[in-house]
């Protein structure tokens, strides 16, 4: 069984609209991404701050929303069918499920071209009332909204390629639609054609409009009409017709015509008018012509400024302009002005670009960053959502203390390399340089700084004392030193210690000191004031740290750590650790939740265990000894303490959605932190090796993405001795640039042009010496490997051999290069100088890529699936197993060579897990025939795999996610299985789309249930959501009797901890 978990939500924008009065807020953006949709407050104090994530299961191809007294929004999605979903605002920030209109036509083709959902704009307070949806060729759905009226109707034309609802210049006006469709005529075949039409109810069908109906004989070019002779659609000039592409509604005030982009000219097009005496010529359309080709990818009108529509429009090259439409004598007679506005992310067609409200746009992108504008003469950019989609590669950075990945990302004008980290977001208030150890905090206004020779007590920017011992405890209206406890203003001795002080800690009522003489010493408050010692504990090391809660934790030189009942002081338990605790925490993250035991090690780890000492969280901060404080996180609007570990980096721990997780923070080498305001907001105060600093706390779930732009597209990427190697090409072009980049500031270190096109490349070890080895594509069917040496921080070109074909994917096993070669598949033994050729292995087809492990090489089939072969010594290879299924597998990797299991993912957007069957034979325990123990629908592109430490395998897609996919052992997953089973049929989803059907993996000849994989999307709910847990125990517990499952095992704190290990 596996845990297939998205760590990285996909970024890929699809479409933005705005809906009102959603869970009482004013007004909230939209966005829908690839298969989520997320909301963002547009009012407030925190403006995009985001409201809202409801993940769906499928993928989304289109938004609307329906304004009304209730917004509704109508989401058309795929996968396994299309269908058409409308959403209201549901309890706790989820959505309700209106109606669904199931769109799939068994006996038609699905479209390629064309796919729509259009929504009839609202005339005056009415609501909207006609949708329409394009997903199979030949027919559109209409629906008629608040009645049971839906129905398929033909087209006049099959390919449709765009279709849009006019804007009605009356409430008795009737319905009409502007479709831009290949005509399928006689006349005017395979030309692209404007033509409109009315929704004729009681026949289920679309009337076609003539647009200029008339007495004379038709123009030749027309299609004529037995009945009405009539112009049937818009005369557009020759040379423009062809490349007609997109069309987009005017405003009613207007006159509610359309646009309709070419890729030379732009028409202003009227409605369809009354009978004319003649019939209207191309040359009679206001046109205006473009200095260059465009092809417009989302278009959208802004508020209308008296006599005046400006429209704002994306293409394909990133280029947006505004368009605008200034009226003469009438808006037939219109003229129109393009302007340039610069380069932008690419929209996404044909719902990308949108307007807001008050000269606010956003524009939706998948293939770069999502933005909202202000746009007057100029586009002022207002906000910026980074995106990571496509990525086309990725490694992990191992030398960063935080899950730190490196994408190569973007298409075409937005292509880019991106880090990717959680962070707390932060603010700068006060660095003062000064040589400090440690700060405390005494009271809100009151800080005790700690200097190499002495303490200073400060209150409100003003230094009331001094104290020459050294400091081991402050806090509220007190001060432990080394000889005792006193009060520091006016100073006064509280209680004189016996021995040495080493550690303490306080809480409320009680004060437990740690004594050189190796005794635990439990004080308590007199009524005086003064401090008494009630419970004495002598110890078998000395202490190195304390911290009193429900229980006292102490840890001990000798690294033992010992849990003690107060103040009877009992010992609770004992643990030996592999190395020095230097600070210790019994924490709850919220009052009532569970309690979690966190170290700071002398070693520079931090780890986290629950209360039975179970580890679910570690993490390394270099090699400083970590120390932790308690932060409260009210100035953040959560009841939650969190904890800061800090040393040589600085590191947050808190809990999102019942999760444990963690951020960095851009805080280093500090030695004494102290909270100083939680409220209104939450100011730290940090010693660090500059000094004293303040810093304020706006965010602890920051996603940071650090960008660095590239002038090509990248095609590859690596990571070799610490560094980052990318190769870039243009799309078109037959050579390409390798270079070497930091991985901490993605600057170049080195570049090398190439002389041809890059195609995938790795990194080879020789004599001690690393060499990065390019696969390069040269014209139609020509390719060469070359390798380049890197030493003294440079790239030398080693050498380079033809190899007769495009070079598909590369990686070394067993001391070889082994390269996929158009259908063959080559091993070559690498010399500072030579590639020597050692043994070829056909295909089944092409090799589309590679992953190696020991002498294990698995090849990924552009249509067979996956083979797996070793590698002998003399580089020969041999077939082991391959997958019979029909699979165009995208990307593959060893998963466990050991249980030869081996992981892949295809085209359709499906993963499986293909093993090796037992043989029969002594000799042989591994059978040639491959099964699949693992299968289902990821629902995106996966473009790469890597494994990681521990058995983890991290993937990334072409919509911007990253995910991990980690083995589960049998007796957890059994149970986990039962929760799973039970959570899809309590809980109900979005859209009402089965569990089953979203996750059954689908390709063009077969169809396999999603089986042995646990969904993290599905029972992280279980974790976040404590209303789902009873009614889900409830039916889990009968599932789990009927699968002979022990009922303890279904505890629901047991279950708890199984999902946290996993999700942390």
């Amino acid at each position: 069984m596996y845990w297939l978990c998205p760590s990285h939500a996909p970024s890929a924008a699809v479409a933005g609209r705005i809906v009102y009065g959603w869970w009482d807020h004013e007004a909230l953006l939209c966005v829908a991404y690839h298969s989520q949709l997320t909301f963002y407050a547009l009012v407030g104090a925190a403006p995009f701050s985001r409201v809202a994530e409801v993940p769906l299961r499928a993928r989304i191809l289109a938004v609307e929303v329906s304004h009304g007294q209730a917004d509704v929004l109508y989401v058309l999605t795929d996968h396994p069918r299309p269908r058409l979903v409308a959403f209201r605002p549901g309890d706790a920030h989820g959505v309700r499920t209106v109606r669904v209109w199931p769109l799939d036509q068994p006996l038609r083709p699905a479209s390629d071209i064309g796919v729509t959902l259009a929504l009839e704009k609202a005339h005056g307070r009415s609501s909207g009332r006609w949708v329409l949806t394009h997903t199979h060729t030949g027919y559109v759905h209409l629906a008629k909204l608040g009645t049971d009226i839906a129905f398929h109707a033909r087209l006049t034309h099959a390919t449709l390629v765009h279709a849009t609802f006019l804007e009605r210049t009356s409430a008795h006006a009737p319905v009409m639609l502007a479709c831009l469709s290949i005509s399928s005529s006689l006349y005017t075949k395979d030309t692209p054609v404007l033509t409109f039409h009315t929704i004729h109810t009681s026949r289920r069908a679309l009337e076609q409009v003539p647009w200029a109906p008339m007495s004379s004989k038709p123009h030749d070019r027309k299609v004529p009409r037995l009945d009405v002779p009539g112009t049937w659609h818009v005369p557009v000039r020759d040379r423009d017709v062809m490349s007609a592409h997109y069309v987009l509604a005017m405003p009613a005030a207007a006159g509610g015509g359309v646009l309709l982009f070419c890729s030379h000219a732009i028409y202003l097009v009227p409605r369809p008018q009354p009978p004319r005496p003649s019939p209207p010529l191309s040359s009679a359309l206001r046109r205006v012509d473009l200095d260059r080709p465009v092809y417009v990818m989302s278009a959208t009108y802004l508020p209308m400024h008296h006599d005046r529509v400006r429209v704002l429009f994306g293409t394909e090259d990133g280029r947006v302009k505004l368009l605008q439409v200034v009226r003469r004598t009438s808006w037939d007679q219109a003229d129109l002005h393009v302007m340039d506005l610069g380069m932008a992310p690419v929209a996404t067609a044909p719902q990308g670009v949108s307007s807001l409200a008050e000269d606010y746009v956003f524009l939706a992108s998948n293939t770069g960053d999502s933005l909202v504008w202000h746009v007057q003469d100029d586009v002022k950019e207002v906000y910026r959502w980074p995106s990571l989609a496509p990525i086309i590669d990725f490694v992990k950075d191992d030398a960063s203390f935080v899950d730190r990945v490196i994408t190569a990302s973007g298409a075409g004008p937005t292509a880019s390399i991106r880090a990717v980290t959680r962070r707390a977001r932060t603010r700068c208030l006060l660095s003062k340089p000064m040589v400090l150890l440690d700060v405390r905090a005494l009271d809100p206004h009151t800080t005790l700084l700690v200097h190499p020779s002495h303490s200073a007590i400060v209150r409100d920017a003003r230094l009331i004392g001094t104290l020459h011992e050294q400091i081991v405890h402050a806090s509220q209206d007190l001060v432990v030193t080394e000889s005792g406890m006193y009060t520091y203003d006016p100073k006064r001795t509280l209680w004189e210690a016996p021995a040495p002080v080493l550690a303490c800690s306080r809480s409320d009522h009680l004060i437990v000191v740690g004594l050189a003489t190796l005794a635990l010493m439990v004080l308590s408050r007199l009524d005086d004031g003064r401090w008494t010692v009630v419970h004495t504990l002598h110890t078998h090391a000395p202490v190195s740290s304390l911290d009193i809660a429900d229980v006292l934790v102490a840890s001990f030189w000798d690294r033992s750590l010992c849990l003690y009942s107060v103040p009877d002081m009992k010992l609770l338990a004992h643990h030996t650790t592999s190395s020095l605790v230097c600070s210790a925490l019994w924490h709850r993250f919220v009052p009532d939740g569970p309690a979690y035991l966190v170290l700071g090690c002398n070693d520079g780890h931090i780890l986290v265990h629950d209360a039975h000492y179970t580890s679910i969280h570690s993490r390394r901060m270099g090699t400083h000894p970590v120390r932790l404080a308690r932060v409260p996180l009210s100035a953040l609007d959560s009841p939650m303490t969190g904890v800061v570990a800090f040393g040589r980096h600085a590191y947050f721990l808190y809990l999102k959605e019942s999760v444990l997780c963690g951020s960095a923070w851009s805080v280093d080498h500090v030695t004494g932190l102290a909270c100083t305001a939680s409220t209104p907001t939450l100011e730290l105060a940090c010693a660090t090796k500059h000094g004293l600093e303040v810093h304020v706390i706006d965010a602890l779930d920051q996603i940071d993405i650090q960008t660095k732009a590239m002038p090509q597209p990248v095609t590859t990427l690596q990571s070799m001795d610490s560094h980052l190697v990318v190769t870039t090409c243009l799309a078109e072009s037959e050579s390409g640039t390798l270079r070497v980049l930091a991985p901490d500031t993605l600057e170049d270190v080195c570049a090398l042009p190439l002389d041809a096109r890059p195609t995938c490349a790795c990194i080879a070890e020789l004599h001690d010496s690393l060499y990065v080895v390019v696969g390069l594509a040269a014209g139609a069917s020509d390719g060469k490997i070359a390798a380049y040496l890197w030493s003294d921080g440079k790239l030398h070109a080693a050498w380079s051999k033809h190899v007769g074909d495009h070079v598909c994917a590369l990686t070394t096993v067993s001391g070889y290069v082994a390269a996929a070669i158009g259908h063959e598949l080559h091993t070559y033994a690498m010399e500072p100088h030579a590639l020597t050729f050692r043994r070829p292995w056909d295909c089944a087809f092409v090799s589309s890529c590679l992953a190696s492990q020991g002498s294990t090489l698995v090849v990924g089939d552009a249509m067979h699936s996956l083979t797996v072969l070793t590698v002998a010594e003399d580089g020969s290879l041999s077939e082991s197993a391959r997958d019979l299924h029909p699979y165009w597998t995208s990307a593959v990797c060893v998963l466990d060579e050991e249980q030869q299991r081996y992981l892949g993912t295809d085209v359709a957007m499906n993963l499986f897990v293909a093993e090796r069957a037992k043989g029969t034979e002594p000799e042989s325990p591994w059978s040639h025939v491959m099964r699949h123990a693992a299968a289902c629908h990821v629902g995106d592109l996966v473009n790469a795999i890597h494994t990681l430490p521990g058995g983890r395998v991290m993937y990334a897609t072409a919509s911007g996610a990253l995910g991990t996919l980690v083995h589960v052992p049998e007796p957890v997953a059994r149970v986990l299985l039962c929760v799973q089973d039970a959570m899809i049929e309590v809980v109900p989803a979005p859209g009402d789309i089965p569990w089953e059907s979203w996750r059954t993996s689908r390709t063009d000849t077969r169809t396999e249930p999603p089986h042995h994989i646990l969904d993290a999307d599905v029972l992280r709910f279980f974790v976040s959501d404590p209303s789902v847990r009873s009614p889900c125990l409830d039916k889990a517990g009968s599932l789990a009797q009927a699968r002979d499952i022990p009922m303890a095992e279904m505890a629901e704190e047991r279950i708890l901890q199984m999902l946290h290990a996993l999700l942390s």
